[in-house]
């Protein structure tokens, strides 16, 4: 099967699946949104951050929202940064995983494969 068939099949399958999809998943998604009855864990979050779910959001109290989660975002990034660089304090199976191209460069006999590795 040539490349051009295999993805206007998939365009058409994609196509197919959200012609069959969008008139149940639009009637569940305007029942959510617009249902007043909210779930435990939602009236118990409601409850811990002090928000109620009645009440219209104001624009400054949306701006505290969206800097805090990318403030809190941010902070999970730089915490997690000293773990890039070194496997061996991850657990699991990362520990057994060798480093990237040490294990290839035994297999390489031209200089071109090597170069082409070590970039």
């Amino acid at each position: 099967m040539s490349p051009l068939l295999a993805g206007l099949l998939q365009l058409l399958a994609l196509v197919a699946a959200l012609a069959l999809a969008y008139r149940p998943l639009g009637d569940h998604m305007a029942r959510v949104y617009t249902s007043t009855r909210h779930l435990r864990a939602e009236r118990w979050i409601y409850r811990a951050i002090g928000a109620d779910p009645s009440a219209e959001m104001r624009w400054p109290a949306y701006l505290r929202a969206v800097l805090a989660l990318s403030l809190v975002g941010v902070l999970l990034l730089y915490a997690l940064q000293p773990c890039a660089g070194c496997p061996s304090r991850l657990p699991g199976p990362l520990l057994d995983r060798p480093r990237p191209g040490v294990q290839h460069r035994r297999l390489l006999r031209h200089q071109h494969q090597l170069v082409v590795v070590r970039r």
